[in-house]
């Protein structure tokens, strides 16, 4: 048995996966528990676990996910994706730079921002919806716009300000290679290719001959040696990689603990993409189940494996999450203020007055 430790927030994505015909058939072979289960049973059943979601954990979260891997690993258990070793995406990004990898840098908005090469835009530091804002070519921009952000109830200590790195390609469009990590094993899933740089998966289209690349690119994995060096130096051993092409050089975006393997079954219009794409979701979810067949040990025998906690730290946990919904519900009550249609009118001008 596989078990997915995943957060409340993203607790849909295995059942949908498990839905639909890619993960039907190992719907008796994985499980997800959810961390507050996990923290309140103190206990693991025997299988192997993957721990997702650990940027949306606080430091004392990750120490209590630190423990239960500690104990599962003691019980012999595979265990995939270390809390105290896994880098997040500021220190990956940070990481990638050093080494040379990456042609652009990362900054914490609550730090220092004087040597920020021109345009950014800013982003969530641990969430995986893309850009803020549009991007700012200069101080007084990136200024305005972070004096919106925290009208939107988004604090500097939760944002990044990352330097645009130029990716269009010769025929005008921008893409996005993402690539899964399960184990030892490393899937190409798509290529999505677009007009604007921050590309996301309905800008694709139809277009054969763009499906037709897609497709080379799940069958040949043509960046796999820079692949398998990226996932190592973040001791991410269960993720996708989003990254493109600068000049013929990968630069890496993110690792997203916690990728969508398939879509909502109920999605509107999903027949009708997977009707346009099966032959690449086809190959992509073979290889993933081959993967997830390869790291499930089967039965398990013997009991639970027992965790005990620090008082103090899980006091501390306590103490995170409670802040962190507080600040959840803040931003779900300004987003609800906002979407009053007399208010409503009023955010187009906001953000061209403080968005850049």
């Amino acid at each position: 048995m596989i078990y997915f430790a995943v957060d409340e927030l993203r607790a849909n994505l295995l059942p949908n996966y498990l839905a639909r015909q890619w993960g039907h058939p190992l719907r008796h072979r994985m499980c997800q528990i959810t961390y507050p289960e996990l923290f309140r049973t103190r206990s693991m059943p025997r299988g192997a676990w993957i721990f997702t979601a650990l940027d949306a954990l606080s430091d004392a979260e990750l120490g209590m996910v630190h423990h239960l891997q500690s104990a599962a690993r003691d019980a012999g258990l595979p265990v995939f994706n270390p809390a105290r070793e896994a880098l997040h995406r500021y220190e990956l990004l940070q990481a990638l730079h050093q080494s040379g990898r990456n042609d652009f840098r990362a900054y914490r908005a609550d730090g220092p921002l004087d040597a920020i090469r021109y345009p950014v835009f800013v982003r969530l530091a641990n969430e995986h919806d893309g850009s803020l804002t549009p991007l700012l070519h200069d101080r007084a921009a990136l200024r305005r716009a972070m004096a919106y952000l925290s009208l939107r109830a988004l604090p500097r200590r939760e944002l990044l300000v990352v330097e645009f790195c130029e990716t269009v390609s010769a025929d005008g469009l921008y893409r996005k290679y993402s690539i899964f990590r399960i184990g030892n094993a490393y899937i190409p899933r798509y290529l999505h290719i677009g007009p604007h740089w921050m590309t996301k998966s309905d800008t694709r289209g139809a277009d054969e001959a763009l499906i037709a690349e897609e497709m080379d690119y799940l069958r040949q994995n043509p960046h796999a040696s820079w692949v398998r060096e990226v996932f190592e130096m973040a001791h991410i051993e269960y993720g996708r990689l989003d990254y493109g092409l600068r000049n013929g050089r990968p630069q890496a975006w993110e690792i997203n603990f916690t990728p969508v393997l398939a879509g909502n079954p109920n999605r509107p219009g999903e027949r009708q993409i997977n009707r346009l794409t099966h032959p690449a979701k086809e190959l992509a979810h073979a290889a993933i189940k081959e993967a997830f067949e390869r790291i499930d040990p089967g039965p398990v025998p013997g009991n639970e494996v027992r965790v005990e906690f620090p008082p103090t730290l899980e006091q501390q946990a306590r103490q995170d999450r409670s802040r962190i919904h507080t600040l959840e519900c803040r931003r779900q009550w300004i987003t609800r203020i906002a979407a009053i249609p007399g208010v409503r009118s009023v955010g187009p001008l906001l953000r061209r007055t403080f968005g850049g």
